[in-house]
């Protein structure tokens, strides 16, 4: 079918990726578009295998809760299909990260062995949770948070 919307076409362009890439990013979505390809992302990486990089930045979605959910929803399938494989997390400025899904959040880092580099700047958590976020990622050798 075709999309009738900005979060369709968004959705059918990510989530049709070839499952052969290692690396995914998304940048500078906005509103639907930006919740269209999040969504799209977390389809496509649970159907691939062996992900090295995942890229979510300066995503902004105008739905809160959404946001909220699909950020846990990226953690736990990024958890759950690639905490082994991945390398480089960049979820800058996507505020995908927050204090309602933190705790999915850190315990996906916490599995992540291989993780090199985690971008999670501006999100929104006060610096008890950044804290938090660090602790986590003890193990990642670049961090910004």
């Amino acid at each position: 079918s075709v999309p009738t919307s900005q979060f369709d076409l968004a959705f059918d362009i990510v989530s049709h990726l070839p499952l052969t890439y290692i690396d995914m990013g998304i940048w500078n979505a906005f509103g639907e578009t930006a919740e269209g390809a999040v969504k799209g992302l977390i389809d496509w990486l649970e159907r691939t295998e062996n992900i090295k990089g995942v890229m979510c930045s300066s995503c902004y979605m105008d739905d809160d809760a959404k946001r909220s959910t699909l950020g846990s929803q990226l953690a736990n399938v990024l958890v759950e299909r690639h905490a082994q494989s991945i390398e480089v997390l960049d979820i800058w400025a996507s505020y995908l990260m927050d204090s309602q899904n933190l705790s999915d959040w850190t315990a996906a880092i916490k599995k992540m062995n291989n993780l090199k580099k985690l971008d999670c700047r501006e999100q929104e958590l006060s610096e008890d949770e950044l804290e938090i976020v660090r602790q986590a990622a003890s193990h990642v050798e670049g961090i910004n948070i």
